[in-house]
């Protein structure tokens, strides 16, 4: 499939290139202040702190995972679970805000296809995601969940994948890898705690 030039506006991509930079450095910074304020948390955090702790990983998890970001909400389990906070409910959180964000992000690109998508990526690179889509498009959904390639819902919308195919490759493989993941990071920190 050839993608037409019209959909492409330099523009546009300018201004997705600062928002995504803006949203990724939030993140970043919130997990570096998180991880040097860890003694503070540990002794301070009361109910209202974890409410409302909770509340942000839900926020940022649906943010993360509705709009195209190279962060990924793993990366609020792995903070999360550094600062102190029970791995179950982290878990559960961050899995409710990001598959709410998939959903979110694959009916965006469903609804507003090529428009959303052309203004993330260079034609070339459009080009090359929707040629490999067309060749191995649920092995392209299982390749994002276990690699370091991104994440983005709004182009398997935009590809128009099937429904439940998106369901079973992209939320359903989520949930087993972010579940791994986090039972790895909480191992790991009860061998290797942080030395802060």
């Amino acid at each position: 499939m050839e993608i037409p030039e019209y959909y492409y506006n330099p523009i546009v991509r300018r201004k997705m290139k600062i928002i995504d930079a803006l949203i990724a450095l939030i993140v970043i910074v919130l997990g570096i202040i998180s991880f040097l304020s860890y003694n503070y948390f540990k002794i301070a955090i009361s109910a209202e702190v974890l409410f409302s702790g909770y509340l942000a990983m839900f926020f940022f998890a649906f943010i993360l995972d509705s709009l195209p970001q190279f962060v990924s909400p793993f990366l609020i389990i792995v903070v999360a679970l550094a600062s102190g906070f029970n791995l179950t409910l982290v878990l559960i959180v961050v899995l409710i805000g990001s598959i709410l964000g998939n959903i979110l992000g694959f009916y965006i690109g469903r609804k507003y296809g090529l428009k959303v998508v052309a203004a993330l990526f260079s034609k070339k690179n459009l080009q090359r995601i929707f040629n490999f889509s067309e060749k191995n498009g649920k092995f392209l959904l299982i390749l994002t969940h276990f690699t370091p390639i991104p994440y983005f819902p709004i182009v398997f919308g935009a590809l128009e994948i099937r429904k439940r195919d998106f369901a079973l490759y992209g939320i359903l493989l989520r949930l087993i890898s972010f579940s791994l993941g986090a039972y790895g990071v909480a191992q790991g920190l009860i061998s290797y705690p942080l030395p802060f």
